[in-house]
């Protein structure tokens, strides 16, 4: 291993998964560090609006310097418009790996914030809860994802070809009569009310990103991979050897060998792979 510091990053409200579910990203954490990497958990508070987060996030890549960067839910989100507004980092970084990333925001914050009624109810309980803001649930909205995504394309373009990035998305699958997720009830309105596949949170197309290599996995929601809590079936020890083969390779993110090796993981684990377009293919996707 060459490069062997590793930073996790947490969703929003990662106290209070981690008080339900036990520590955020403790399993994954455990076995790379028992692989020899130096694994770190960012001590960073979401619940205040992305300017201030990405604020304190770029502190702290600066201070841990990782070169690999693991990131979950809104994590990810906030991990790039760091790179966004310090690009440089970017070189300086080997693999980042987003796990259901609402880079094109969430139908459930959309939910959360398009009624006043709703809007009020939420903003007390982030307020008054996790001590935080409504923006930051405001600023996973759709159609200001959207905006964002699309504003800052070329710069995002950039980054992952500077990168070797991999964006995991899922959905669980949907069983009508038993209740196979605590998040079921937003997995159902997000397929009967938008038609959307998603893991309770996150749809699968939100959470990836063209240019990069992209994982879908078919039966996880939002949480089951990175808590310690058993509350889904999903094949965790399979998905945190698939993390460690990702981590290992000191290749280039084109090999070949290495790109079926994960692939191999992924299909073990009941997911697809698809690798990032070459540049050849890129001028045609993206011309």
């Amino acid at each position: 291993i060459m490069n062997n510091r590793v930073l996790f990053i947490p969703g929003v409200f990662s106290k209070a998964v981690s008080f339900l579910f036990g520590p955020y990203f403790y399993d994954q954490i455990n076995f790379l560090n028992s692989q020899g990497y130096f694994c770190d958990l960012a001590p960073l508070f979401q619940e205040h609006t992305r300017e201030k987060t990405t604020e304190d996030l770029i502190k702290i890549i600066k201070d841990y310097r990782p070169s690999i960067i693991v990131t979950h839910s809104k994590g990810g989100i906030d991990l790039l418009d760091a790179l966004i507004k310090k690009p440089d980092m970017a070189k300086e970084i080997n693999k980042i790996i987003t796990i259901q990333a609402p880079y094109y925001g969430s139908p459930i914050a959309d939910f959360l914030t398009d009624d006043n009624i709703r809007y009020k109810t939420s903003d007390f309980a982030i307020k008054k809860i996790f001590n935080g803001t409504v923006e930051s649930l405001e600023e996973l909205r759709t159609d200001q994802r959207s905006a964002y995504m699309k504003t800052h394309r070329k710069v995002i373009n950039e980054i992952i070809n500077e990168v070797d990035y991999y964006c995991i998305a899922s959905e669980k699958r949907r069983k009508k009569l038993v209740p196979n997720s605590f998040l079921k009830p937003t997995i159902e309105y997000m397929y009967l009310f938008h038609g959307l596949s998603s893991d309770g949170l996150v749809p699968i197309d939100s959470a990836l990103l063209a240019r990069s290599n992209n994982i879908i996995f078919k039966n996880l929601d939002h949480a089951s991979a990175v808590v310690p809590k058993k509350i889904s079936n999903f094949k965790k020890d399979n998905f945190n050897e698939l993390l460690l083969s990702i981590c290992n390779n000191d290749t280039n993110h084109c090999d070949e060998r290495y790109l079926e090796e994960i692939n191999n993981y992924v299909r073990e684990i009941g997911g697809t792979f698809k690798k990032r377009p070459s540049r050849y293919e890129e001028s045609f996707i993206f011309s």
